[in-house]
């Protein structure tokens, strides 16, 4: 056709209507050629602009427009991202198959048949939740570990089909090295099952149900069974606490187990929690308070003694008792009963004498000794009239003397505890001590120690003043012998007062 259209140029325009006849010629054999030609692509319905375009064969369009959907085998997962000959060996795309078998080797030879989508995807050749669907239809579901391992971690021989599924045809070299216990030296069952679980995520955890003979608590729990199981004896091994902790027993110190003779009952102290004793003292018939709590056992089971012991404290505290001298138990026979007057917060006497006792201690009285009170030691009985401890006092008091002046030994008449000096109150009596009175001494007005019915009128101690006094004469003018008239007990001098008369 090129050829005639180059004809047709060299050709002058007027000549057009003669070169019609031969376009028409070429047009026919141009027809002819293009119906006679080959499709590179065998049988395909696409129109050729679909991937090509004017410009050339090639390059294929891009992006290009053809989609794959519209075709029998629509293009999904990792197929979209591989080229057009890797599927398509040749330029007749129609000819290429879309079993998977077409382009992927079976590597299983045939075993699960020519239906790869059971267990593959075009996401992912290695589909594992697809693969663990169809596995669960076979004798041997996977679960646990199990699930989690490639296919030829048990498959080794590529042999799928007729597998044993005994738990020993996989694991029997786990079974054999293990030493923690040696299950061939132990003579353990190849049912592995029996103690270990799949669904565990671990191949050391075992499930076996030690609760049968001896059930595992507390530190049990974690030990490794080569502690217990020394000598691989599983079947008859031991089961009393002192057949495993007989070591323990014996170098235990703090008490000595041994010497003490403790029985080898491990279990009425120790618990499987902690090793640590919990023997419940507060529980037996002897509870422990106060400072008897820190106290070690060897302090008390001396002797190695722990049941039948008396519980009474003067067994344990004889020494304390005998070398207590403030006061002094033994010469004051203090009765044996501690708790009397010691508690065990404190050996420190609590003793009460304001409570326990009809003498209440106040005053000077609480700062002095036991013995300066109780005498020879002698506690029950003691006199509690003041005089009993105070009579050396009464008796060599000269300020007033109490003897000479008939005072009585009621004490407390005139004294307190708080001080012996200056006991008595004058304002209580008839006869207040007021102005200069105040400063007078007791013999001054209680001359002879007459304290009782001593006169209270003023003449009475001053008739010598009012016979002696000149200015005025009080006789002599008939002055009367009421002293206060004129006089007050500040000063005996200028107390009368003319200005309180008619005639100031």
């Amino acid at each position: 056709m090129h050829y005639c259209i180059e004809v047709a140029e060299e050709v002058d325009i007027r000549l057009m209507h003669n070169i019609v006849p031969v376009v028409a010629l070429c047009l026919v054999l141009v027809g002819s050629a293009l119906a006679e030609s080959v499709n590179p692509h065998g049988e395909m319905l696409q129109e050729c602009n679909v991937c090509h375009s004017v410009s050339g064969w090639t390059p294929l369009l891009s992006p290009l427009p053809f989609s794959h959907d519209s075709t029998i085998f629509p293009l999904a997962g990792r197929h979209t991202g591989v080229s057009c000959l890797s599927c398509h060996a040749t330029l007749k795309f129609a000819e290429t198959q879309g079993a998977c078998a077409s382009c992927h080797k079976d590597v299983h030879t045939g075993q699960f048949g020519n239906t790869c989508e059971n267990c593959h995807t075009p996401n992912s050749w290695d589909e594992r939740l697809a693969m663990q669907t169809q596995h669960a239809a076979t004798r041997f579901p996977l679960v646990g570990r199990h699930a989690q391992l490639d296919c030829q971690a048990c498959h080794v021989s590529g042999i799928m089909a007729g597998l044993e599924t005994a738990c020993v045809s996989c694991h029997i070299e786990d079974y054999e090295k293990t030493a923690d216990p040696s299950h061939t030296m132990a003579g353990f069952s190849v049912s592995c099952e029996s103690c270990h679980d799949t669904r565990i995520s671990d191949w050391d955890v075992s499930e076996f149900a030690h609760t049968s003979s001896f059930p595992l608590a507390g530190g049990h729990a974690n030990r490794n069974c080569s502690e217990c199981h020394g000598s691989i004896s599983f079947i008859n091994a031991p089961t009393s606490c002192y057949d495993c902790h007989r070591d323990d027993f014996e170098r235990t110190a703090e008490p000595n187990h041994s010497s003490l003779e403790f029985p080898q009952d491990c279990a009425q102290c120790h618990t499987t929690v902690n090793w640590e004793s919990d023997f419940d003292h507060q529980a037996s018939e002897f509870p422990l308070t106060g400072r008897h709590v820190e106290t070690s056992c060897n302090e008390c089971h001396a002797s190695g003694r722990f049941a039948g012991l008396d519980a009474s404290c003067w067994s344990c505290h004889m020494a304390d008792y005998q070398i207590t001298d403030t006061p002094d138990h033994e010469e004051i026979q203090l009765p044996h009963d501690c708790q009397s007057c010691h508690t065990a917060q404190s050996w420190d006497a609590y003793f009460e004498h304001n409570s326990d006792t009809d003498f209440e201690l106040t005053g000077a009285h609480v700062q002095i000794g036991c013995k300066e009170c109780h005498v020879n030691g002698v506690l029950q009985g003691t006199p509690t009239l003041c005089v009993d401890c105070h009579l050396g006092e009464f008796a060599g008091t000269t300020s007033p003397d109490h003897q000479a002046t008939g005072i009585g030994t009621q004490c407390l008449e005139c004294h307190t505890t708080e001080a012996w000096d200056q006991g008595f109150d004058h304002s209580n009596t008839d006869f207040p001590l007021t102005g200069q009175h105040v400063q007078a001494s007791c013999q001054q007005c209680h001359v002879n120690g007459v304290f009782e019915g001593t006169p209270s009128q003023c003449i009475d101690c001053h008739l010598a003043d009012y016979t002696g006094t000149e200015d005025p004469d009080h006789q002599a003018t008939g002055i009367g012998t009421q002293c206060l008239e004129c006089h007050t007990t500040e000063a005996w001098d200028q107390g009368f007062d003319h200005s309180n008369t008619d005639f100031p």
